[in-house]
């Protein structure tokens, strides 16, 4: 039996990029998870537990009503484990799997590849994603203060920059980000298109892991306003803790489909404006008749 493959440098049309990011997770979907859970996991563990506390706190009705200082400086100290572990998630999950397609595709068989393995690759470009997001988010910060429309217009872009800098190291961050806006000029539309359905995606699905949080937002509410004189329990603090961290590593799991299906843009992109692997497919196919003469000329 063959290895399922999903051939990664190939020019596509939209619907068939959308076709080969479910492709390409229904065949990787165990090796990628088992990538983040190991090295983006943590951190998204950490401020999953960041989540639940604050929402704890939030809901603690009798000691924010009374104004309860030590209240107040918890919320805001679980609000911020929350939201800096889930930067570190969210940009240790995009080295992650922008390194395990950049190895895949330059693998011979296009298969899935082992988290250790992944790893030892990862962990060189640490240094040059921090750089590189830092640059990025600024751009875009600086474009959608003054309006949004620029914010925007940068961030299309620039969504496929990290994979672009794995398959392009020879680029210098300045060179990088030009090719990004050459790769995308014409294809604007359809790049911000892909990135969007797949958002929509991913923002629907994460619903699923959002419902538990849900169920105890509103049966904590309904008990404080019933009974508000009862004190925020241990209990409800405990299951908040475990309902924000199947949704902050739900989160997690799903934002692989974003950053895949702009990595199969990317070399849509790179095949339209430099048909390589057609080039390597003519040449593999003068191989094969060579050899073939060769064979008949022995015989």
């Amino acid at each position: 039996m063959s290895t399922q493959y999903v051939e990664i440098r190939k020019s596509r049309d939209f619907g068939e990029i959308i076709s080969a990011t479910f492709d390409f997770l229904r065949i990787h979907f165990k090796s990628i998870s088992l990538t983040l859970l190991f090295y983006a996991g943590p951190f998204s563990f950490v401020g999953g537990v960041g989540y639940g506390m604050m929402n704890g706190q939030m809901f603690d009705f009798t000691a924010l009503t009374q104004g309860s200082v030590a209240s107040i400086i918890n919320l805001a100290i679980f609000g911020s484990i929350f939201y800096v572990f889930l930067l570190l998630a969210t940009m240790m999950s995009i080295l992650m799997v922008n390194t395990y397609i950049d190895l895949v595709e330059k693998s011979e068989n296009h298969a899935p590849i082992p988290h250790a393995q992944v790893w030892a690759v990862a962990k060189e470009r640490i240094g040059i994603t921090i750089v590189t997001a830092i640059v990025t988010f600024f751009m875009i910060g600086v474009g959608t203060l003054f309006c949004i429309i620029p914010g925007i217009w940068f961030f299309v872009p620039l969504s496929m920059i990290f994979i672009l800098r794995f398959q392009e190291p020879h680029l210098g961050l300045v060179d990088a980000i030009k090719r990004s806006f050459t790769l995308v000029k014409d294809n604007w539309w359809m790049t911000f298109g892909v990135y969007i359905v797949m958002a929509m995606i991913v923002g629907v699905l994460s619903q699923i892991f959002s419902v538990p949080t849900l169920i105890m937002t509103m049966i904590t509410g309904l008990t404080m306003y019933s009974e508000p004189s009862n004190s925020y329990s241990i209990f409800m603090t405990i299951l908040n803790v475990l309902f924000g961290i199947v949704y902050t590593v739900g989160t997690l799991l799903l934002s692989t489909i974003t950053y895949i299906s702009m990595g199969f843009q990317y070399f849509s992109l790179l095949e339209k404006k430099d048909p390589s692997s057609l080039m390597k497919k003519i040449e593999q196919i003068g191989m094969k008749k060579s050899n073939k003469d060769d064979t008949d000329e022995t015989y």
